[in-house]
């Protein structure tokens, strides 16, 4: 058997279990944590051939055309593009073009989720309202959560302390704020998981490449970043507009609390790492490294707005002395 042949029979096979997992349902908007490893066929198939635009739509036409027919569902191609087309054609592009595994895993992540937001929209038509399905399962959420709070009110029905119901209406009211802004956050929260998707995807990949034999960037890449100063700037600039823009332009204020969620998140990510790489870096013995790197994570999940302050610094001065600009 020839070498076309086998390229041949491998490109069936991988078409045939792209369609099959739609089929059975596995591309979906609950399963998007699953794209890391659905794009990695694709992705090692387009990195193992010349780049030809025709054969990829081909490919993509037919599992698509296929997906439709055997499931009568719109939603199965436009997911399978989602969850498989795009990130592994993002992740071919870049890495053709040899940029970094941080800028890899942004762009992979980023434009995962723009696709998504577009396919989000457009399913509307079909009325089906992700946004709605996400402000209903908030609603749920606080609605059982306050029904445990009135619950524990009234346990035998006694009466309990003052201090004690206080406490328990604070705790109701804090939850009923958080899922309340977190209704706004949807945009925010959406790119939060497009980076995690990104990073684990590339990460993935490179390593799938180095068993392959293929030259594959260092994975150290993904500690010897650093952000833009334009970070800094629009965590100012989204602040300044979420605290200060009236009731009157509420589309300009949630615009502004998603950027600044998303840029806080991005800085408590780098702020962690850059502490992380000095304690490393340090003249401190062992023990006192260890101790420190313990400290710092719980630091990163008790007080991440000290996390963003590191990251914010890393950003404007560049103190781990890195050549990465993502």
């Amino acid at each position: 058997m020839n070498q076309q042949v086998k390229q041949n029979l491998k490109l069936v096979l991988m078409i045939t279990i792209y369609i099959l997992l739609g089929v059975i349902g596995i591309y979906s908007t609950t399963l998007i944590f699953l794209t890391p490893i659905l794009m990695v066929p694709m992705a090692i198939f387009l990195m193992s051939n010349k780049k030809n635009y025709k054969r990829d739509l081909l490919i993509h036409l037919i599992i698509s055309i296929m997906l439709y027919l055997l499931t009568r569902s719109i939603a199965e191609p436009l997911l399978y593009i989602i969850s498989v087309a795009v990130p592994a054609h993002i992740f071919v592009t870049c890495y053709r073009n040899k940029l970094a595994l941080p800028q890899v895993a942004m762009y992979t992540g980023v434009c995962t989720v723009g696709v998504f937001c577009f396919y989000a929209i457009g399913m509307k038509y079909f009325n089906i309202d992700y946004i709605q399905m996400y402000n209903t399962f908030l609603d749920t959420a606080k609605e059982q959560y306050t029904a445990l709070i009135n619950q524990a009110m009234k346990i035998q029905n006694q009466p309990i302390s003052n201090d004690m119901e206080e406490q328990l209406l604070l705790m109701r009211k804090q939850f009923s704020m958080s899922v309340d802004m977190l209704k706004y956050l949807y945009p925010s929260l959406l790119l939060q998981i497009g980076i995690i998707i990104g990073v684990v995807s590339t990460i993935f990949m490179t390593l799938m490449g180095r068993i392959k034999k293929w030259r594959m960037l260092p994975l150290s890449q993904f500690v010897q970043f650093k952000f833009s100063r334009w970070m800094g700037i629009l965590l100012v600039i989204s602040s300044f507009i979420a605290l200060f823009v009236g009731e009157d332009s509420m589309t300009t204020a949630a615009l502004a609390m998603n950027l600044y969620s998303f840029t806080v998140y991005l800085l408590q990510i780098v702020g962690f790492i850059a502490l992380i790489m000095l304690i490393r870096k340090s003249k401190l013995n062992s023990t006192t490294k260890t101790m420190s790197i313990v400290l710092s994570v719980l630091v990163f999940f008790m007080m991440p707005f000290i996390m963003m302050l590191v990251g914010l610094a890393d950003t404007l001065f560049n103190f781990r002395k890195v050549d990465i600009i993502v």
